[in-house]
């Protein structure tokens, strides 16, 4: 089985909850739509975290998300080929899997186009304090262009999207802390995303990162809910 489910902020503890009910194993998989923070500094923390989380049986699949460090950007991960495109993996944990993105994954025979990334909305917080908050959590030119070109290379038909932000015109309003001015937040991503939602020929599109559940199909914004991969 293949399942969704939205950000875990670094706490699997629901995660076990769901594994012991459903019975998986590592055959089964669960796509974490960011905000995963597997990667929040690089150091011994996440390393502790990764050891801790590994014992639960099921793959996981991770959408980048904000509040962590690129796969890529970091020694101890290898590129390898898994479900049709390139995914990031660490040897010692190699049912951590972490999507590239750009790349279109074959998940039960359908093309599913992979985009993470988003702005944090406690950025300038997070930067005052020196955690938890990198440079390039939303992306970049270099991954818009993959994003497109993907789709072109699929004649803009791709069954199955997964994001980390929301297209514009379906994003939320969330509730800002009181230090964090509405006027200040950055849709670059969201705005970006929207001109791909308005071309492209898509049956479902999942992503995370607002920290609510909320069904506008085609579209479906999880957090704690989990999903069948749709069939």
């Amino acid at each position: 089985m293949i399942y969704l489910t939205g950000d875990t902020k670094g706490n699997f503890a629901r995660i076990q909850d769901f594994c012991e009910a459903m019975g998986t194993t590592k055959d089964d998989i669960l796509i974490v739509l960011g905000g995963a923070s597997m990667n929040y500094n690089g150091g011994l923390y996440d390393h502790v975290k990764k050891q801790n989380v590994s014992v639960l049986p099921i793959t996981f699949f991770f959408v980048h998300g904000c509040h962590e460090i690129r796969p890529q950007n970091l020694d101890m991960y290898e590129e390898m080929e898994w479900h049709g495109g390139t995914v990031y993996v660490e040897p010692e944990f190699p049912n951590y899997i972490f999507a590239k993105d750009g790349e279109v994954y074959d998940f039960n025979g359908y093309p599913t186009l992979v985009c993470g990334g988003g702005y944090s909305f406690n950025k300038n917080f997070c930067i005052s304090q020196g955690v938890g908050w990198e440079p390039d959590e939303q992306p970049d030119a270099t991954i818009k262009a993959r994003v497109e070109e993907a789709c072109e290379a699929h004649n803009w038909k791709i069954p199955v999207v997964l994001t980390h932000s929301a297209p514009r015109r379906y994003a939320p309003e969330v509730p800002l802390p009181p230090f964090v001015s509405r006027d200040s937040l950055d849709h670059s991503t969201e705005d970006w995303l929207n001109t791909i939602e308005e071309k492209l020929d898509y049956n479902f599109w999942f992503c995370g990162h607002y920290e609510m559940d909320l069904a506008m199909d085609p579209l479906y914004i999880m957090f704690e809910l989990y999903e069948a991969f749709p069939v």
